[in-house]
């Protein structure tokens, strides 16, 4: 019995020190607001797409998977909200990763919402009390005709918005809508 549990104390810190698994943690709800970084206007119908992935240990490291997404326009009032995965016990789940993006705007691309509060103290992104406010800028025409979203390798029918959205921006400069 001594030997099952020190087996299995040791399996569950090998993984931990791995950066695979969390013990324990509570991902989301997730919330923020998005306005115009000029004006400071909210900007309504803003595409916001959250995706999860699992990871996995293995030989080389780890390896990751699909594990869900949400995708959402902002409000009237430029906010947003969805859910996280709630409380997580010895999970492989990783923090969710986000992109902000509307036709004409700098967009916020994919990466882990906690990246977003590196950016705080810079024009970006401002916080307060847990809650993001994402200043967009809006793009000269230059600048958009040289901007390549990002694109995600997921479902297309769970980045439907943030599709849309891009071919927006695609078909006004001549391009195939994708």
């Amino acid at each position: 019995m001594k030997t099952l549990m020190f087996c299995i104390s040791l399996a569950m810190a090998v993984l931990m020190v791995g950066g695979c698994m969390s013990m324990c943690r509570i991902d989301g709800p997730y919330a923020g607001r998005v306005v115009d970084a000029e004006t400071m206007q909210p900007l309504a119908g803003v595409v916001v797409l959250g995706v999860w992935y699992k990871y996995y240990p293995n030989v080389a490291g780890s390896s990751s998977e699909f594990y869900d997404s949400v995708e959402l326009r902002t409000d009237n009032k430029g906010e947003f909200k969805f859910p996280g995965k709630g409380i997580l016990l010895f999970s492989f789940l990783d923090e969710v990763n986000v992109i902000i993006y509307k036709a004409g705007y700098s967009e916020f691309g994919f990466g882990p919402w906690s990246s977003f509060k590196t950016l705080t103290g810079r024009k970006f992104v401002r916080w307060d009390n847990d809650i993001p406010t994402f200043l967009m800028k809006k793009m000269s025409y230059e600048e958009r005709r040289h901007h390549r979203p990002t694109g995600l390798s997921i479902d297309q029918k769970r980045q439907q918005l943030l599709t849309d959205e891009i071919n927006k921006e695609r078909v006004e400069f001549g391009y195939n809508p994708l």
